[in-house]
């Protein structure tokens, strides 16, 4: 026979183990339908993307106007490593700045867009992509890439650095009075790495952005779910 057991260290009885076991919930095991699912949110997030997608286009982002707002609809911190090897990659591979995979997207009304302009369905024809042209020069909210764009900013300061380098060498040997055939070599060659890095500046300043009605988005979430999105 199980006894019970008398706690020294107070009044209060504990429960024996007999009483332990009887309260123990012994039912079958079902299973529990998930009232919120974090793939399912995901994809009805993507759903709605998709059907207010306005277009493609290009931004200057080293010469924009509009401020670019992040953390509005993802607030991952930006760190420094991210940044890094995307610095890294920019020099190793390139920039690939008209790609769906690499494209910022961005959140605004259509009504902001200037009349008379339009944007271009996808990337396919990197050269026929549109530069995004708005009437006013309000926030862009931009819900990913920050990396990216810290990235380009910190890629861009690298070469202007560079560019600067080189051009004050050319000067140097400009201004020597005794001119070698070395140093001819040398000056051709750095102008010749001065108009290659001119190229990237103006290609890194010209990057991909997927344009996205923000209105449209809210209205195809709330349809999808009930519920608008957590604006961070």
């Amino acid at each position: 026979m199980a006894h019970r057991n008398r706690d020294t260290s107070g009044d209060e009885e504990t429960l024996t183990v007999d009483e332990l076991r009887g309260m123990m919930n012994k039912r079958p095991v079902q299973a529990k339908e998930r009232t919120t699912d974090p793939a399912q949110n995901t994809q009805r997030m993507d759903a709605a993307l998709a059907k207010c997608r306005i277009g493609v286009a290009y931004i200057d982002i080293l010469k924009i106007k509009n401020s670019l707002l992040f953390g509005k609809y993802n607030d991952r911190p930006q760190e420094a490593r991210e940044v890094n090897k995307l610095v890294a990659s920019f020099k190793k591979e390139g920039i690939l700045a008209m790609r769906e995979a690499t494209a910022i997207p961005i959140m605004l009304s259509g009504a902001r867009v200037k009349t008379g302009s339009s944007l271009v369905v996808n990337f396919d024809i990197p050269d026929a992509v549109p530069q995004l042209q708005l009437k006013d020069v309000d926030n862009i909210v931009v819900s990913s890439g920050q990396h990216r764009v810290a990235a380009l900013k910190k890629y861009s300061e690298i070469v202007t650095e560079e560019m600067a380098r080189m051009e004050q060498r050319c000067n140097d040997i400009t201004a020597r009075k005794n001119l070698s055939p070395d140093h001819l070599t040398e000056f051709n060659r750095l102008r010749d790495q001065l108009d290659d890095l001119q190229g990237t500046i103006i290609l890194m300043g010209k990057w991909g952005v997927i344009v996205y009605d923000e209105g449209e988005f809210y209205r195809c979430l709330y349809c999808a779910t009930g519920t608008v999105a957590a604006t961070g």
